[in-house]
C-alpha cells in the first residue's frame, strides 16, 4: 500500500506556507502560474511547502507567504521551529 494514501494531508493554498512532521503529506492544487519551494529536514523529519504567489515583495508588512524573496526564509523559519519542539 501507498504510504502517501495512509497519511494526513494538509492543503497549502495560495500565498501559505505550511509545515508538517512525520508521514503528514503537503499538498497545493492547481499551481497554475505560481511557485511551489518545498524543503525537508531528515534529521527532524520535518518537511514545509511554500505556495509562492508573486516575485517580490513591496512592503514589509505584507504576508511573507506571498513573495518569492520573502517565503523561504519564512519556510526554513517555519521548520526550524518544528524540528526544536521535538527535542
Amino acid at each position: 500500500m501507498n504510504k502517501a494514501t495512509n497519511s494526513h494531508k494538509i492543503r497549502v493554498r495560495i500565498s501559505e506556507t505550511k509545515v508538517a512532521k512525520g508521514d503528514a503529506v503537503l499538498v497545493c492544487y492547481g499551481l497554475g502560474s505560481c511557485v511551489a519551494v518545498a524543503l525537508y529536514d531528515p534529521e527532524q523529519e520535518v518537511g514545509g511547502l511554500a505556495h509562492v504567489l508573486l516575485p517580490g515583495s513591496p512592503r514589509q508588512e505584507d504576508n511573507p507567504s506571498k513573495y518569492s524573496d520573502t517565503s523561504i526564509e519564512c519556510l526554513v523559519e517555519k521548520i526550524q521551529k518544528m524540528g526544536r519542539k521535538a527535542n
